[in-house]
Formats: structure tokens, C-alpha cells, sequence
């Protein structure tokens, strides 16, 4: 799911050289409708709305401010048993990302840090969340961001 096209491409070219069958949606994630999906990968705006610094252009301040809740929700609704909702939010906010899944029933299956420098604090977190109990929790080695230094 994405509302603005234009931020779907990079997705769209790297999915073009995959045997993975996948499908965009182009649609306000609080109005979604879908059917199960097997795999969800959610990568929701990173501040609340009225906090840090306003980019310049309108659609970033689209793509970048906005509320968490509507994007787990909506995972929530559409995952089912074997499924999986993955999510790429800032580290500093794990704690909310982490409430916010559990109060609609996900649990977290595997989680990694992101860095820019392995010196740096985790600046992203991936968690993979699982609908119910998760029986088993992994912490991944930390990643490094693209071009990052791993001194």
C-alpha cells in the first residue's frame, strides 16, 4: 500500500526482477480493504504529526509525518496465522511501534538495528511481526545503512 505512486517505483523496478508475485495498492492505508495478504511490509511515516523539523516540499511532509496507528491496524486486519507484517520505523520509537502492535494482537518474531556506523546508534529498526503468540523472538546482527562504514 502507498498513496503517492511516484515513491512505489523503486519497490516496482526491484520487484520486476523477481519471481515474486506481488500486488501495489495505491490508496490512504486507514481506507484499505483487501484480502489476506501473506507477507506486509509497512514502512509507516517516521515522526508524529507536529514533531521535528517540516521538509520543504508538500508530499514529503505527507510521506514523512503522520500517525502509526492506522498503518498496524491496518496490518492487523490483513494478515492472517502463517502471515507476517514487517515494519522499517525509526529506532528511537520502537518502544511505541512495539505498544502499538501488541495492543492489535502482534507479537514480535524477529527484530534488527540498522546503523549508519557500527559506532553509531541504530538510527532504523525492522521487526517482523507475527499475528498472536510468537513462540520464538530473534535479535538479528545489527545492519549497516547503504554506504555505511563497518569500523
Amino acid at each position: 500500500m502507498e498513496r503517492d505512486p511516484a515513491y512505489a517505483k523503486p519497490l516496482e523496478s526491484m520487484l520486476a526482477g523477481t519471481d515474486l508475485s506481488a500486488s501495489l495498492h495505491f490508496e490512504d492505508v486507514a481506507n484499505v480493504v483487501l484480502a489476506p495478504a501473506d507477507l506486509i511490509v509497512c514502512n509507516p511515516p517516521y515522526h508524529a504529526p507536529g514533531a521535528g523539523r517540516l521538509p520543504a516540499s508538500p508530499e514529503r511532509i505527507a510521506a514523512h509525518f503522520g500517525e502509526l496507528a492506522p498503518f498496524v491496524e491496518a496490518s492487523a486486519r490483513l494478515i492472517h496465522s502463517r502471515s507476517a507484517a514487517c515494519f522499517c520505523f525509526l529506532a528511537a520509537r520502537f518502544p511505541e511501534l512495539l505498544a502499538t502492535a501488541s495492543a492489535h494482537g502482534l507479537r514480535p518474531r524477529r527484530l534488527q538495528f540498522a546503523h549508519r556506523t557500527l559506532r553509531d546508534p541504530a538510527r532504523l529498526c525492522l521487526v517482523e511481526f507475527r499475528p498472536g503468540v510468537s513462540a520464538d523472538f530473534e535479535v538479528e546482527p545489527p545492519a549497516l545503512s547503504p554506504g555505511g562504514d563497518p569500523t
